[in-house]
C-alpha cells in the first residue's frame, strides 16, 4: 500500500540509496535465544550474507552491467573473530557465541585453514560459508517479478508481482511447483550443517580430554569428519590432548590425515600379544588342573589300597573305635618296627652304651607308643 508523499523525510530519502548489510524480519522469528531474537547473531548473519550476495560488473565505457562477481578472493569468505569483534563493537565471547549459534541452526559453517600472505605462513585463518538453503528457509520467500507478454489483441499488459505469504501455511501455488531436486539439495544442506549430528559417548570423552579452548572446534570437527569413524576421531583427539602448543588447525591435520594410524596399530599389536599370553596362561592353568585332578584321584585310590590304609593307620591313628582286629595288628606290628629300627640307630651311633642312653631310648619308646 502506498500514500502520496507528504513528508518532508521521505523526500530528502528519495535519492539516497543505502549499501551495506541487510536484515530480514524474519530471522527474528528462526535466530532466537531464551525466547527472544538473538539480535549479535542477526547482527552477524546480515554481515556474512551481504558479503556473499553478488555485486555488479560494469563496463567503464558504457556503465552496462556485463557480469557478476563476488566481494572475496577464496572461495569461502575469510574473516577473524576479532575483526568481527571491532566491527560490531562486541566481544570476542560474544561473536564466538553468536557464531555458535548460527552453527546450531546450520545456516553457516567455519574451516580453519593455513594460508601464504606475502611469503608468510598464517595457520588457524578462519573462513565463514553460509548455507544458503537454510538461509531461505530462515528468511522472506523472495518475490519473483513475472515478465511482461503481449496479449493476443497485441496490447502489453503491465508486469505484476506476484510474493509468496511470510507464513509457512499460506504459501502460494508457487510453492508447490519447486522440484524434487532442489528439495533434496535443501535436505542435503541442511543435513550436512546441521549440530544436531549424534556424537557417540566416546567422541564426547575425547573432546572433554581436550583444553576447553578448543572442545568447540573438536565438535566442529567431529561433525564434518563423521566419514573418519570414531575410532580414528578419538584416538587423534587423545594424541593430540597431550601436545602443549595444539590449535583448531593442527587437530583438524591431525583427524584428517590420521596421525594416530601407527599408534592404535601398536596397541593392537599389543592388545594381541596380550591375548596370546592370557590364553597360554589359561592353557597352562586348565593343564595344571587337570594334573592336580589326576594326582588327587591316583592319592584316594592309593588311600583305599591295603598300603595307603596301613600309612594312613601309622601317621594318622584313628581312633581304636574305628579300627578293625587286623587294622589294630596291623599298626602293632608297625610300631614295633619303628621302635626296632630306632633302638639300632642308636646302637650304630654309640649312644646306647652311655649311662644315660637307656634312660633317652626308654622315653623315646614311650613318646612312641604314646604317639601311636
Amino acid at each position: 500500500m502506498s500514500y502520496q508523499i507528504k513528508s518532508q523525510a521521505v523526500m530528502d530519502l528519495s535519492g539516497w540509496a543505502p549499501t551495506g548489510d541487510l536484515i530480514d524480519h524474519s530471522w527474528f522469528r528462526h535466530v532466537r535465544r531464551k525466547n527472544k531474537p538473538y539480535y549479535q547473531a542477526i547482527l552477524l548473519l546480515g554481515r556474512i550474507t551481504y558479503m556473499y550476495r553478488p555485486v555488479d560488473v560494469l563496463d567503464p565505457r558504457n556503465q552496462l552491467v556485463v557480469g557478476r562477481a563476488q566481494k572475496f578472493e577464496a572461495d569461502l569468505w575469510q574473516q577473524s573473530r576479532r575483526s568481527l569483534a571491532a566491527y560490531f563493537g562486541m566481544s570476542m565471547n560474544d561473536v564466538d557465541a553468536a557464531l555458535e549459534a548460527l552453527k546450531r541452526i546450520g545456516v553457516i559453517w567455519t574451516e580453519l585453514r593455513t594460508i601464504v600472505v606475502k611469503g608468510q605462513r598464517m595457520s588457524n585463518t578462519m573462513y565463514i560459508g553460509l548455507n544458503t538453503m537454510i538461509l531461505r528457509e530462515i528468511s522472506t520467500p523472495m518475490v519473483l517479478q513475472t515478465h511482461s507478454y503481449t496479449s493476443a489483441e497485441g496490447e502489453l499488459s503491465d508486469s505484476s508481482t506476484i510474493a509468496m505469504g511470510l507464513q509457512r501455511d499460506t504459501n502460494t501455488e508457487i510453492t508447490q511447483k519447486i522440484t524434487q531436486k532442489n528439495r533434496s539439495r535443501a535436505a542435503a544442506g541442511k543435513s550436512r550443517f546441521s549440530a544436531k549430528q549424534i556424537i557417540s559417548q566416546a567422541v564426547r570423552e575425547a573432546i572433554t580430554a581436550l583444553p576447553p579452548v578448543l572442545q568447540r572446534d573438536a565438535c566442529q570437527i567431529a561433525h564434518e569428519e563423521a566419514e573418519a569413524g570414531d575410532e580414528v576421531i578419538v584416538s587423534n583427539f587423545l594424541l593430540m590432548a597431550s601436545r602443549k602448543d595444539l590449535t583448531g588447525g593442527l587437530l583438524r591435520s591431525a583427524v584428517r590425515r590420521d596421525y594416530a594410524a601407527d599408534q592404535r596399530k601398536q596397541v593392537s599389536d599389543q592388545d594381541a600379544i596380550k591375548q596370546k599370553n592370557l590364553a597360554n596362561k589359561k592353557a597352562i592353568e586348565h593343564q595344571r588342573t587337570v594334573e592336580e585332578e589326576e594326582q588327587s584321584q591316583e592319592a584316594r585310590e592309593w588311600c583305599a589300597s591295603e598300603e595307603g590304609r596301613q600309612f594312613l593307620h601309622l601317621f594318622k591313628p584313628l581312633p581304636e573305635s574305628m579300627l578293625s582286629e587286623k587294622d589294630r595288628e596291623s599298626r602293632e606290628r608297625l610300631q614295633r618296627e619303628r621302635l626296632n629300627q630306632q633302638r639300632q640307630e642308636l646302637l650304630n651311633t654309640g649312644l646306647l652304651g652311655r649311662p644315660h642312653e637307656p634312660d633317652m631310648c626308654s622315653q623315646m619308646s614311650t613318646n612312641a607308643v604314646s604317639s601311636a
